[in-house]
């Protein structure tokens, strides 16, 4: 095929000339991609491994990333051949080889080239040999190194759950599903999620760049499918696994989750329960799950109050005279605390269903008991519409004991003592001549501790934004309320008390006196017939200070009788109450024929 003549052979013998590779495979010279000059020895050292020449210049390159490696002698100016091999010296396998491809410059294509893919961190021998070559011979050569063009990602790894139907989430609602990215190829910048309950027929839930998604909505005892598939700016993933799980059984329902399975509640025999079950399930409409109970005594009238004061979370409570319950009568969020209470009227006729849920998500464990005690009738004043007129300056005696809540609702538990139940009743009185300063007082008597005043406009309105005044919902001996400028008109007081006669740990519904003051409004002349008194309460003298003389000052007991009576038409008086009994009393003071009342507590 080729001649080499023993002339050459003995010339590049005798003048040695190094060559610039290594002499072995062991003693490879290690390049990059570039352009060399080698030598070749004719002479025999046995350094030829895949080739079949007697000498060789051996180099070796160590792939930085996947791609093409291509190998050229052409023009470099000799016959040459070329070998590429992997693995271990003395036992190389062979990767590609070549012999006579391109033209060597001399007028001959004995020149050789080849181009391999090569593999990130592999080494690769490249052994030139002399097989062909007589002589000394120098010739150039190069290699040049082509990166693979980016591809789309691999798909994902190891998912949890694991893949299989017989891996079971042993809960309903939330599945977090995780998954590993592949660890090679190329890196996915985001993940599309496909899922569904039917094999191969999966819907895209959007894309993540996280490696975890929180499934919601899972039901019981369902297989579901679903499929990772990684993206990149080059496209998707192709043929990626679907992977499955399947919930668990739903843990059983209460026994009293619907109405219709309630559970008897009876006077003096509390129970305990819990809304903190993954079975209770919400039927009220508050997002916090619910269970029931029933009260019912039939042939006997009588009030019925419904306790979870002492329980463990921020409970609700409800009460219908139907099932499914569309029939509300009574409801209250706080009364002790964060927990509930209310009192009902049994008609000893029909049964009624109570709800315990908690407010808005709360759920826990509760205490539920009822105390029951003959029915109060309700007072003939007992909602706004029966309201009785009072006569200003007179008193007049009530009673909230038997009363009902006028308000069911949030929206109108009065400003200043929301969420509790009020046992209220009504009053009204009429203004003239005004403006005019309506001040309203209520004294408790017997075992009352509680007569709270809000007042109303014009018309029946009971809401919380219509009230125009209010005070007293924590004082045991009654309250006095204010409201300034009043326009002429009817205007309605309610008077209320929280909690139930002898049925109350903390309120006593009961008996009262109230007393509807009303003086032409100072308003536009205050500051000129400013007085102040001192001191209050008071023990002896009430001192009073004005700008302007002080013309009369009269005392009236809490039932509006006339107890002490001074002129005294100077700036500066006192008025001695040391003759009076210990109690309240109202102190009218008329200043240039304006008239201004007082509250007086004498000790």
């Amino acid at each position: 095929m080729k001649k080499i003549t023993l002339l050459f052979i003995m010339l590049t013998f005798s003048f040695g000339f190094a060559q610039n590779g290594g002499d072995t495979c062991e003693t490879a010279v290690a390049v990059t991609p570039g352009a060399f000059t080698a030598t070749l020895i004719t002479q025999d050292s046995g350094g030829s491994e895949m080739g079949t020449g007697g000498d060789s210049a051996w180099f070796a390159y160590t792939a930085t990333e996947d791609g093409t490696l291509d190998i050229s002698s052409c023009n470099g100016g000799a016959d040459s051949y070329i070998s590429v091999g992997t693995g271990t010296c003395g036992a190389l396998a062979i990767e590609e080889q070549n012999d006579d491809s391109c033209a060597s410059g001399l007028g001959n294509n004995f020149a050789s080239e080849l181009s391999i893919a090569v593999t990130n961190g592999t080494v690769y021998y490249l052994e030139w040999d002399d097989r062909y070559v007589s002589g000394a011979n120098a010739f150039d050569w190069s290699f040049t190194f082509t990166a693979l063009p980016p591809a789309v990602p691999e798909c994902a790894d190891t998912p949890t759950p694991a893949n299989g139907a017989e891996d079971v989430i042993a809960v309903g609602g939330n599945v977090t599903l995780s998954w590993v990215p592949s660890m090679t190829g190329e890196p996915a910048d985001e993940y599309e999620i496909f899922g569904g309950t039917e094999p191969g027929v999966l819907t895209s839930f959007g894309f993540v760049t996280e490696l975890t998604v929180n499934t919601t909505g899972n039901a019981y005892d369902t297989t579901y499918y679903w499929m990772i598939v990684p993206t990149n700016a080059l496209g998707a993933a192709t043929g990626c696994t679907e992977w499955s799980y399947t919930t668990g059984s739903a843990p059983p329902v209460p026994t009293n989750d619907e109405c219709d399975a309630a559970i008897s509640l009876v006077c003096g025999m509390p129970l305990t329960g819990t809304t903190d079950d993954p079975g209770a399930t919400d039927s009220g409409g508050n997002p916090a799950a619910d269970v029931w109970y029933v009260y019912e005594n039939l042939g006997v009238i009588e009030d019925v109050t419904v306790s979870l004061c002492g329980s463990g979370y921020d409970t609700n409570l409800r009460v219908y005279t139907d099932c499914p319950g569309t029939t509300q009568i009574a409801t209250n969020d706080d009364s002790c605390g964060l927990q509930s209470q209310l009192t009902f009227t049994n008609d000893g006729v029909g049964a009624y269903y109570i709800m315990v849920e908690g407010y808005n998500t709360s759920i826990g464990e509760f205490i539920i008991s009822a105390t029951c005690d003959v029915s109060i009738p309700a007072p003939v004043n007992d909602n706004c519409d029966a309201s009785i007129a009072l006569t200003i300056g007179i008193s007049e005696s009530g009673t909230t004991a038997g009363a009902t809540d006028q308000g069911t609702g949030p929206d109108d538990d009065t400003t200043c003592d929301p969420f509790d139940f009020h046992a209220d009743v009504w009053y009204s009185v009429t203004l003239s001549d005004g403006p005019n300063d309506l001040v309203v007082t209520t004294t408790t008597t017997g075992t009352s501790d509680e007569a709270g005043i809000a007042i109303y406009p014009t018309e029946c309105d009971f809401l919380d934004a219509s009230s125009i005044a209010c005070g007293g919902g924590d004082d045991p001996d009654g309250a006095m309320v204010t409201a300034n400028a009043l326009a002429d008109g009817t205007y309605y007081i309610r008077v209320w008390s929280n909690g139930v006669a002898a049925r109350s740990t903390s309120r006593i519904e009961g008996t009262f006196d109230i007393v509807a003051d009303a003086s032409l409004s100072t308003t536009d002349f205050e500051n000129e017939l400013v007085f102040t008194f001192f001191p209050n309460p008071v023990n002896d003298n009430l001192t009073l200070n004005a700008q302007k003389d002080i013309q009369n000052v009269i005392v009236y007991n809490v039932i509006g009788q006339e107890v002490l009576r001074a002129a005294p038409n100077t700036m500066n008086t006192e008025v001695n109450m040391s003759d009076l009994q210990s109690g309240a009393y109202f102190v009218k003071v008329t200043i240039e024929e304006i008239t201004e009342t007082i509250r007086i507590i004498k000790n």
